[in-house]
């Protein structure tokens, strides 16, 4: 029995030391996947595994399709017959006229190649040239003074703001151009001496000379006679130096309300001579007889 004690103790540490060293291994081991099976094998950075490919996307389903729409209808094709008219611009407002005035408001406006008057007045003056002047001739002096008393005169479209049409006086000028801020001297060359001529045929054949003013209740351009009422007066042998204010006269008096009834030609020669001395001129002598007066009425 001694002689197997030794090996029996040499036995049991040999034992003991293999436990030892059993436990002490295992625990540098990996973990198993699965009882019974190998563990995995550690890839090395030559055998790496390769890189999955991304998901292939899958392409975007298609709407299903609807019912059929209906087409709609093309634009109508515009053609010159069935164009949409352009609406015409609004109307400039303008000051409404005050009440009528008793008496006409004198004003001027040219009477160009190919117009005709503008109806709604309530008088038509004309200043008529017979000849057509040189200028070294006294007609022509004449003629200038007279233009320059129809130029004082204010225009029929500015006179129209204020005034009623039917009570303006409007005094028309024959011109071929009526320009831009026209002078005496260019309203002399622009003078239209056909229509001139046209408005003294409608006279009883005085000298084509001039000036002439007539006036009456109607257009004359298109008249084939005078009216039953109308003024005539020939300035033909008056001094250059008085046209302007027999002008003014003349077409203060046809613009009187009834010039026909209310004035006679006794009256007008008086008050002209006293509106001629009031001009500043020496004339306080002069007879008015030198200018023919024409006042024609019922």
């Amino acid at each position: 029995m001694k002689r197997f004690f030794p090996a029996l103790i040499a036995i049991v540490v040999v034992t003991g030391g293999l436990i030892v060293y059993l436990g002490l291994s295992r625990k540098h081991e990996p973990v198993s996947v699965g009882v019974g099976e190998p563990p995995p094998p550690v890839p090395t950075p030559d055998q790496a595994a390769p890189t999955p490919p991304p998901p292939k996307a899958e392409p975007p389903s298609r709407p299903q399709p609807g019912p059929p729409s209906r087409p709609e209808p093309p634009p109508p094709v515009l053609t010159p017959g069935n164009a949409a008219p352009t609406p015409p611009p609004p109307p400039v407002a303008e000051p409404a006229p005050a009440g009528r005035p008793p008496n006409r408001v004198t004003s001027r406006a040219l009477l160009a190649q190919g117009e005709d008057e503008e109806p709604g007045y309530g008088l038509y003056s004309y200043l008529v040239f017979g000849l057509r002047p040189t200028r070294q001739d006294v007609r022509y002096a004449r003629y200038v003074k007279a233009l320059e008393a129809y130029l004082e005169l204010e225009e029929a479209s500015s006179v129209r703001r204020y005034v009623q049409q039917d009570a303006i006086n409007v005094t028309y000028l024959p011109v071929k151009d009526a320009g831009v801020n026209p002078t005496a001297a260019y309203l002399l060359e622009s003078y239209d001496y056909a229509r001139a001529q046209r408005l003294l045929a409608l006279t009883s054949g005085e000298a084509p000379d001039g000036p002439f003013l007539i006036s009456a209740r109607r257009p004359l351009s298109k008249a084939s006679t005078l009216p039953s009422e109308y003024l005539f007066q020939d300035l033909s042998t008056v001094p250059p130096e008085l046209v302007r204010l027999w002008v003014h006269h003349f077409i203060e008096q046809a613009a009187q309300e009834r010039f026909w009834e209310r004035k006679t030609r006794d009256e007008f020669v008086l008050e002209m001579r006293t509106y001629i001395a009031r001009g500043g001129n020496e004339v306080a002598g002069l007879s008015a007889a030198f200018a023919t007066l024409l006042w024609h009425f019922k």
